[in-house]
């Protein structure tokens, strides 16, 4: 039984990891809510929990998918940027 939680709770971690690519930026909602942006590398995602959108620097963003990002709750901040490489 023990094994049996090791092998599930193993395939559960290797289910998580997500890779961003170094011209990339991602961004985690929780519950479809923002919750962090992650910076290129291998990053853990809660699956079933947490989902990401990954952002090319090269990119460019409609108004429309700009807004989405605000309505989720994404900061200004990020969203301007992502506004000026468009």
């Amino acid at each position: 039984m023990f094994t049996s939680f090791l092998i599930v709770l193993g395939i559960s971690f290797l289910l998580s990891i997500r890779q961003i690519n170094p011209n990339q930026i991602g961004i985690v909602f929780r519950f479809g809510k923002f919750t962090r942006v992650i910076k290129p590398g291998w990053r853990i995602v809660i699956i079933k929990i947490e989902s990401h959108v990954k952002i090319t620097d090269t990119e460019t963003l409609s108004e429309k998918q700009l807004m989405e990002l605000i309505k989720d709750g994404v900061p200004h901040e990020i969203i301007d940027k992502l506004r000026k490489k468009s």
